[in-house]
C-alpha cells in the first residue's frame, strides 16, 4: 500500500510539471513505457525537431534532489540494467533552467506486475491497448482501472481504448487475480497539432457584364427611312423642274419671229436642258435604287423604284414631242402679198389717186 501510495504521488507531479514545459525539446524513452522490470534496459534521450538537441543532458528527480543521470553514448543514455533505485521523474533540461517535459520511470521487482501504456502523449483519435504484465504467469485474466473506476478486463491481460478521447486522460493501472497490483502511471492525450490556415477566399462568381446602356432617345427618323424619302422628294422636283422647262420652251418658240434660225436655237438649248436633266433622272434612279435596297419596309421600297423611275419616262416623253415640234416648224412662212389699186368717181379718185395699198398677210401652220 506504501508502495502505492508513492506512484500515485510520483504521477501527480509528473503531471504538475509537465504543465510548466515550455520547451521545443522533449524526452523519449524507448521502449515506450514508464513501467518496467528489474534488470530491463531503458534508453532517453533529449530529441528536438526530430534529432538529438545538443547542448540539453538528461535529467532526473530523486528522493527530493535533482541530479544529472545517464551515460550519453551517443544516441542516447542508456540505462541498461534497472533497479529500484532508478524509479523517479527523468526529464531533459539545460545549464541555464530551461525544462522538457517529465516522465515517470517506475521499476518493479520480479514478484510484482507492470502494466504497459504509451509514455508519451497519444493522439486523439487513436487506439490504445493497456497489457498488464507478471513474470511467471502467461495466461491470466487482468483487471483495469482508471482514477480508481473498473473500466474493463480482458482474459489475456489485455484491453484496448478505441479513438482515445481527451476525456480518456487519467491515472491507469492493473492487477491480477491473486496478485498485487500494478504501480499508477498516467496517459496523456493531446489533439491534433493546431494547423494555421488562412480564411478560404471569397468565392469568384462569373457574374455577366452588366447590359450597355441604351443608346439616347432620338426622335429623328432613322436614315434608312430618310433617305428614301429625300430620294422620292428629288425625283418629284425634278419632275416639276422637266415640265417647267418644257413649257417655257413652247412659249419661246411660239413668240419668237418666223426666222427659222432662231426657232432652231431656241430648240437645241431645250433639248440641251432636257439632256441634263435626263442624267440627273438617270442618276437618281439608281441612288433610289441603291438606297432602297436597304429599306426593310416594302411599300417604302416599292415607292421609291416608282418615283425615282418618272423622271427618265417623262424626260422621253418630253423629248419625243420636241422632235414632233421641229418637224412643224421648219415649213417655210407663205406670204401673200395683195396690191389694190382702187379708183373711183365721185371726186375720191382724186385723193386717193396713185395710192398703192401693200397687204402682207402671213399665215403661220
Amino acid at each position: 500500500m506504501k508502495a502505492s501510495s508513492v506512484s500515485l504521488l510520483l504521477g501527480v507531479s509528473v503531471l504538475l510539471l509537465s504543465a510548466l514545459t515550455v520547451s521545443a525539446v522533449s524526452l523519449e524513452v524507448s521502449p515506450n513505457r514508464p513501467q518496467f522490470f528489474r534488470e530491463e534496459s531503458v534508453c532517453l534521450k533529449c530529441v528536438g525537431d526530430g534529432q538529438t538537441a545538443d547542448g540539453w543532458m538528461v535529467k532526473r528527480t530523486a528522493g527530493g534532489h535533482n541530479e544529472d543521470f545517464g551515460r550519453f553514448d551517443g544516441s542516447c543514455y542508456n540505462i541498461s540494467k534497472l533497479s529500484q533505485s532508478d524509479t523517479g521523474v527523468y526529464w531533459c533540461g539545460t545549464s541555464s533552467g530551461q525544462k522538457s517535459n517529465q516522465i515517470n520511470i517506475t521499476v518493479t521487482d520480479d514478484r510484482g506486475v507492470i502494466l504497459e501504456l504509451p509514455a508519451l502523449p497519444v493522439m486523439t483519435g487513436s487506439d490504445v491497448t493497456l497489457r498488464c504484465r507478471t513474470r511467471g504467469v502467461s495466461t491470466f485474466e487482468a483487471f483495469f482501472f482508471k482514477n480508481g473506476v473498473h473500466i474493463g478486463s480482458g482474459p489475456e491481460g489485455q484491453f484496448t481504448i478505441s479513438k482515445v478521447q481527451q476525456s480518456d486522460e487519467g491515472l491507469y493501472w492493473c492487477f491480477i487475480e491473486r496478485t498485487v497490483e500494478s504501480s499508477r502511471s498516467w496517459l496523456r492525450v493531446r489533439g491534433p497539432p493546431a494547423l494555421t490556415t488562412l480564411p478560404p477566399p471569397p468565392p469568384v462568381t462569373s457574374s455577366p457584364p452588366p447590359p450597355p446602356p441604351p443608346p439616347p432617345a432620338d426622335s429623328s427618323p432613322p436614315s434608312s427611312v430618310l433617305l428614301p424619302v429625300g430620294a422620292a422628294v428629288g425625283s418629284l422636283v425634278l419632275v416639276l423642274v422637266l415640265v417647267g422647262v418644257v413649257w417655257l420652251c413652247r412659249n419661246q418658240s411660239a413668240r419668237s419671229s418666223a426666222d427659222p434660225d432662231t426657232v432652231r436655237s431656241a430648240q437645241r438649248k431645250c433639248i440641251a436642258g432636257l439632256t441634263v436633266l435626263t442624267a440627273a433622272g438617270v442618276a437618281v434612279l439608281l441612288y433610289g435604287l441603291i438606297v432602297s435596297a436597304d429599306s426593310s419596309l416594302p411599300g417604302l421600297r416599292l415607292f421609291c423604284h416608282l418615283v425615282a423611275i418618272c423622271p427618265y419616262c417623262v424626260c422621253t416623253a418630253l423629248m419625243a414631242s420636241i422632235c414632233c415640234s421641229r418637224k412643224t416648224g421648219n415649213k417655210e412662212v407663205v406670204s401673200m402679198e395683195m396690191t389694190q389699186r382702187v379708183g373711183g368717181s365721185d371726186g375720191l379718185d382724186e385723193d386717193y389717186d396713185d395710192i398703192t395699198a401693200d397687204v402682207n398677210t402671213e399665215y403661220v401652220f
